[in-house]
């Protein structure tokens, strides 16, 4: 029985393991951004974690509304030392 519960929790580690978005050398394909009205990227940044996001992030669903900040401006971010989210904006910070 504990042979077959090692087992188990083994094979679910592997499968968890191989399931895992690897983010390094992540490209974006710019005709895939979330394009607002006025032609900008959008971004929505959280406050606290200093973590930026676009908007299209699932991520972005988890910010409370007291730690969010939306702006179309990558480098407003930048300039008050956010740091882009890994997932969806990629590691050209």
């Amino acid at each position: 029985m504990k042979k077959l519960i090692f087992l188990l929790l083994a094979l679910a580690f592997v499968l968890t393991a191989c399931n895992t978005p690897d983010t390094e050398g992540v490209t974006i394909d710019s005709s895939k951004l979330p394009i607002n009205n006025a032609g900008n990227v959008s971004y929505v940044a959280n406050k606290s974690t200093k973590t930026y996001h676009l908007s299209s992030c699932y991520i972005v669903d988890s910010i409370g509304e007291d730690n969010r900040l939306e702006t179309n401006d990558q480098e407003y971010l930048r300039s008050r030392k956010y740091t882009s989210c890994k997932i969806c904006v990629g590691t050209g910070n």
